[in-house]
């Protein structure tokens, strides 16, 4: 028996038609739309004449777009398929766009900018003449960031002690839209000293504070941000501004390396001060509290590096029970207090930041 088998000639199947190029240029004019409508829904009062949000309205929309693109293109270049479908292969393979197609997306992109464009200014354009023009009407939104940027506070509020020593030297809070945002000083009446402790930190410390050195040349005053406030992916950092010449230069240390509730977290922690010692204590839950102890003389930083002769340390307070039974400060007052009841009156007042002209 004999036979020859022949084999049928292999014939490729073209690959499937590309959808309409009229798909991604609507994915596209959806794209802007939405980044659009959310970049004004969400701006608020804040003037449209800066880079923040040219980038909201036009870059992130158009690189989303350029991103998925990219997504489809590279995963057809891999396996010629998605979703079920494999027009893609025929887009990696193909010679090039006519000129009509070209012209489309060009077309479609410029019509996407300047319709975003118009329909912000609809919304909002008429509140606005220029750079350093503010809203007529918007109601005002305070931020964190003007609030630490602006020269000078514009709160009405009368200066209150929030922390005393003794009776010629205590801690004000002044010019604070409340308990939580205004700027701090320390003053001693006998030396004549009024030293700015900045803003929005000491006022907010949850935890003790003992400034019980009798010669009164060691200081030490705490800080944290205010409650709600935002820390970076490695958390926030809590200072302790320290002074060893009775307040008239500060330094500082930091007494919590990372925390994402620093304004909570404040609550765990106690400072102490003596004639030779700057301790802080924390204490989480009912664990034995740690402490660590830096020198505190004239021309050391406790930071370290130490002279010879100088040393800090660390230890449970289980080794030194009761070691600071006899410590106080010597007004009887242990902890940062605010009486939230004195407002200033003009809470809403606008932070002109003069550098950004924005006053939101």
């Amino acid at each position: 028996m004999s036979g020859q088998w022949n084999m049928p000639e292999y014939v490729p199947r073209p690959p499937p038609p590309l959808p309409s190029l009229w798909i991604i240029l609507g994915v596209y004019v959806v794209i802007q739309a939405l980044g659009a409508a959310i970049t004004i829904i969400t701006w608020g009062a804040r003037p449209m004449d800066s880079g923040d949000f040219l980038i909201r309205l036009l870059v992130l929309p158009v690189s989303l777009t350029c991103g998925l693109c990219g997504l489809f293109y590279a995963t057809y270049a891999r396996d010629g398929n998605l979703f079920g479908h494999s027009w893609a292969s025929s887009l990696v393979t193909r010679q090039g766009v006519s000129t009509l197609e070209m012209k489309t997306i060009v077309g479609v992109a410029l019509a996407g900018i300047v319709g975003g464009a118009a329909i912000t200014w609809l919304w909002h354009g008429t509140d606005y003449v220029g750079p350093s023009s503010k809203a007529k009407d918007a109601p005002y939104v305070f931020t964190r960031a003007d609030f630490f940027a602006v020269k000078d506070l514009p709160y009405d509020s009368p200066p209150q002690i929030i922390y005393r020593i003794d009776d010629h030297r205590y801690v004000t809070l002044e010019k604070y839209r409340d308990c939580h945002y205004g700027e701090a000083y320390y003053n001693d009446t006998k030396l004549g000293l009024r030293k700015k402790l900045g803003r929005a930190g000491v006022e907010n410390y949850q935890g003790w504070i003992i400034n019980a050195d009798p010669t009164g040349r060691n200081l030490a005053f705490p800080m944290s941000p205010p409650p709600g406030a935002a820390c970076p992916e490695r958390g926030c950092r809590g200072l302790l501004l320290y002074s060893t010449d009775a307040g008239r230069t500060f330094g500082a240390v930091v007494y919590v390396e990372s925390t994402w509730w620093p304004y909570q977290t404040s609550k765990e922690y106690g400072v102490f001060v003596t004639k030779d010692k700057l301790f802080v204590a924390s204490q989480s839950g009912k664990n034995d509290a740690y402490i660590r102890e830096y020198p505190m003389l004239p021309g050391i930083n406790p930071n370290g590096p130490y002279p010879t002769g100088v040393e800090g340390d660390g230890f449970r307070l289980s080794r030194q029970p009761g070691i600071f039974d006899n410590l106080t400060t010597p007004s009887g007052q242990n902890q940062i207090s605010c009486d939230a009841s004195i407002k200033p009156t003009n809470p809403d007042a606008r932070l002109i930041v003069p550098d950004r002209q924005r006053g939101y």
